[in-house]
């Protein structure tokens, strides 16, 4: 950080990575306190995704002390930065004005249409999905005499879509505009999935007031549970 800054570097962006395999909750916070000294301009934690039942997990769940305070320590960075996380799975801890980290795949969050360019990228435009060749070898040759480049186009469903919308939009922490939902996909979640859905606003993992849903912070570690309950189901 300090050779960063000596070469003249004035917007510094950190990333800590939470529950990593062997990560101690003593090394946890050791991180945590050393991004504090350094003050960069944006910092963020990126928790391992913890939706398989492991230890780890469960101790999240149930809000016993080596989760809740290793989660609720990197937690507190953002109080003192008074700044709102752009995404459930990266908590923006300091930001200063002008200087916000804009994550990469807020674009996919969103819903948005993207082109992935060179061999091995993945697009998604108007509802259409493809891969292009993996092989860079074959990309270059197919690029020289003209021959298309895409794999596997297809129209994703509506179902698809829905379910995209529903999945990327409860990564963000602003979480799903049920209306918006219902005006682009003629699909009121709560009234589907409220119910199933119950179980987890009682748990603290989901908020629901009426015009949007969104996780928690502790909700965000499960998220993969509970998104199963959007699985499968149809536009209704």
């Amino acid at each position: 950080m300090s050779e960063a800054r000596a070469a003249g570097h004035d917007n510094i962006s950190l990333d800590l990575m939470l529950w990593l395999p062997g990560q101690s909750l003593d090394a946890w916070l050791e991180s945590v306190d050393a991004l504090v000294d350094t003050a960069p301009e944006h910092a963020s934690r990126t928790p391992r995704d913890l939706s398989e039942r492991t230890a780890a997990r469960g101790d999240v769940a149930r809000g016993l002390a080596g989760g809740g305070r290793r989660s609720g320590r990197g937690d507190g960075l953002q109080g003192r930065a008074g700044s709102t996380p752009p995404a459930s799975s990266n908590t923006r801890s300091r930001t200063w004005p002008g200087r916000a980290g804009r994550p990469h795949n807020l674009k996919y969050w969103q819903s948005g249409s993207w082109l992935g360019l060179g061999c091995g990228a993945h697009s998604t435009w108007d509802g259409i999905r493809w891969r292009n060749v993996p092989g860079t070898a074959d990309y270059v040759e197919r690029i020289t005499r003209g021959a298309p480049v895409r794999l596997d186009t297809r129209r994703l469903s509506r179902v698809e879509q829905q379910e995209e919308a529903l999945f990327m939009g409860l990564r963000l922490a602003e979480g799903v505009d049920l209306a918006a939902m219902r005006d682009a996909y003629g699909v009121d979640v709560w009234k589907a999935h409220g119910g199933e859905l119950s179980g987890f606003v009682e748990a603290g993992w989901v908020v629901h007031d009426g015009h949007r849903m969104s996780l928690t912070r502790q909700g965000m570690l499960v998220a993969s549970e509970i998104m199963m309950v959007f699985i499968g189901g149809s536009v209704r």
